[in-house]
């Protein structure tokens, strides 16, 4: 191989090595884009996402927080949240708005711990 298709090669692999480690980094933001008392109506919210935004297909939770199903768009940074705001703010035109996870839902530090199921429908019980 040539010096140049070696380099491509390379960058070629660890471009391809870090978009793993990347998108498996644990969320530390959301988007807070719908909330509901019911958990049937907030899988409703859940469900339509890829539809509306195939963007952030796999992206979204479902949080009980405060009597309430909320649905959240979960990201890596504050910055890849704020980024994406005005796009999920036009859709949806609800007040969307961004929180750190951690302060929001208290419960998230230890997300292992908190996985619920109601209904057939999973949910991150935030303990609040």
């Amino acid at each position: 191989m040539k010096n140049r298709e070696c380099l491509i090669l390379a960058t070629l692999i660890l471009s391809i090595g870090l978009a793993g480690q990347v998108s498996s980094q644990t969320p530390s933001h959301g988007v807070v884009y719908g909330s509901d008392r019911g958990i049937q109506e907030a899988q409703w919210e859940i469900e339509q996402l890829p539809r509306r935004l195939p963007q952030y297909r796999g992206k979204n939770k479902l949080f009980k927080r405060k009597g309430f199903y909320v649905s959240v768009i979960l990201f890596p940074t504050k910055q890849d949240a704020n980024n994406a705001l005005q796009i999920i703010e036009n859709e949806y035109k609800r007040g969307s708005f961004v929180r750190p996870l951690s302060d929001w839902c208290p419960n998230w530090k230890n997300p292992e711990k908190k996985e619920k199921i109601e209904s057939g429908i999973p949910y991150f019980d935030c303990g609040i």
